[in-house]
């Protein structure tokens, strides 16, 4: 699969999340690339 994906990325820094098109990494032996749908995030886990 080629192309770029939307990804969620959030700065450590500044705590600012952004959303971003990248490249859709390429999977290496013996690992597998899934496409995700929907993702949740706890505020927990950015703060």
């Amino acid at each position: 699969m080629e192309g770029t994906m939307k990804a969620q990325r959030l700065n450590t820094e500044t705590k600012e999340m952004r959303i971003e098109e990248v490249p859709i990494p390429k999977p290496g032996p013996n690992e597998v690339l899934i496409k995700v749908a929907y993702c949740g995030i706890c505020h927990s886990d950015i703060s």
